[in-house]
């Protein structure tokens, strides 16, 4: 097993509580925020955690594995969706059908390695 450490800085400041540092994967970024969202006495969370990945990615291969998870998703129709990976950003267009099927096409570019940050432009129709 490999540990890695997280350089995060909180700073809380009338309710509003704003994350600073790096974490090695997009999935730890978001789930820093969801973490101290709901503590009691938060007003807002500003989220600036850099992503900054301990491997280095190809963007081809991160639109792949991203594909490749819509297309095992049974909520997606991943024919629907458009991968486009720029330097690890990940942009995320086409439709689904339900919130649902919305909310699993960003979890599958969000645990996809090498992915630094998220557009999800997905409709749903």
């Amino acid at each position: 097993m490999v540990a890695h450490s997280l350089d995060i800085l909180v700073n809380v400041t009338a309710g509003i509580i704003k994350l600073e540092g790096t974490v090695d994967s997009y999935w730890k970024r978001w789930k820093a925020e969801d973490l101290i969202s709901d503590l009691r006495g938060v007003i807002d969370v500003e989220n600036h955690l850099a992503v900054v990945p301990t491997d280095e990615f190809i963007d081809k291969e991160i639109a792949k594995d991203i594909e490749d998870a819509l297309k095992r998703n049974t909520y997606v129709n991943a024919e629907n969706i458009t991968v486009k990976v720029s330097d690890g950003e990940v942009l995320l267009t086409g439709t689904v059908p339900t919130y649902y099927a919305h909310n699993k096409a960003y979890s599958a570019a969000a645990f996809t390695p090498g992915v630094k940050d998220i557009d999800n432009k997905v409709l749903i129709t």
